[in-house]
């Protein structure tokens, strides 16, 4: 025996060991053997793991329960048979018997007599067995067809129901690839976070905008722009009154000039 075979057995032994002496051992191991089933179970492939186990029990309950009915059918024939031959010997020792009787033979009719007695006694014990035969023969051909029946309806179901875990399966998968599909993935979402950082931007930027025109640096800017157009204004209109023949345009001139000044004076302020 190889060492790994001896450690196995060592194993076994200390594990039925620990069960037989804490039932708390045994309650755990029951609890992991029933996640195993039901884990074994979700699948086509432990289903049908589990499945044969059953219909191979279903198949030697069969197997027991044909032989039980072929052996009491066959002492059934046997009793029959015997039962037979009893009469028939019956028959032919009370012919003996009689024969014995008229030819005066009494001691040899005493001893035919008594024998026929015990083929009688014979007679009605076979007859007793083959009731109980008969019996027993319909009792195990019932059990028998009733295994039979449980065994092929096993078999269906088994069939069906590893067929229909298979397809569903396959839908499953089907409907999971859809999903995959339809979910937004890693880069979907940088996406997202981008058109979202894209309007938190743009919000800031029209509020930035909306601060610097009502700041005062925007209003001080605003008047000097104002300012060196005046100015532009006032020396085109110069140009003009000096090239021009028309004298009011001198008092436009000064009015022009007043406003550039009173411009200055605010941007001063």
């Amino acid at each position: 025996m190889t060492l790994g075979a001896v450690l196995g057995i060592v194993g076994i032994g200390l594990l039925g060991l620990i069960f037989v002496m804490f039932p708390e051992a045994r309650s755990l191991g029951k609890g992991f053997l029933r996640i195993f089933v039901q884990d074994m179970a979700s699948t086509p492939e432990g289903a049908k793991a589990i499945y044969s186990e059953k219909i191979e029990e279903l198949q030697n309950t069969y197997n027991e329960a044909s032989d039980s009915y072929r052996m009491v059918t066959g002492e059934y024939e046997h009793a029959k048979k015997e039962l037979e031959s009893l009469q028939k010997r019956l028959q032919l020792v009370e012919n003996q018997c009689e024969s014995l009787v008229k030819m005066g033979n009494e001691e040899g009719a005493v001893i035919k007599a008594q024998e026929r007695q015990e083929i009688l006694e014979d007679i009605q014990h076979t007859s007793n067995m083959m009731e109980k035969y008969e019996a027993a023969m319909q009792e195990a051909k019932q059990i028998s067809s009733t295994c039979e029946q449980q065994l092929i309806q096993m078999k269906k179901e088994m069939k069906d129901t590893i067929k229909e875990m298979q397809d569903n399966k396959r839908i499953s998968e089907v409907y999971q690839r859809m999903d995959k599909l339809r979910n937004t993935t890693g880069t979907d979402k940088m996406i997202a976070a981008i058109h979202e950082k894209n309007e938190d931007l743009a919000k800031m930027a029209a509020g930035s905008k909306a601060v610097y025109q009502n700041s005062t640096a925007a209003k001080v800017r605003g008047v000097e722009q104002d300012v060196r157009k005046l100015e532009t204004d006032s020396y085109l209109s110069s140009l003009k009154a000096k090239y021009s023949s028309q004298p009011q345009l001198g008092t436009i001139n000064r009015k022009t000039i007043s406003q550039v000044t009173q411009a200055k004076e605010k941007v001063k302020r």
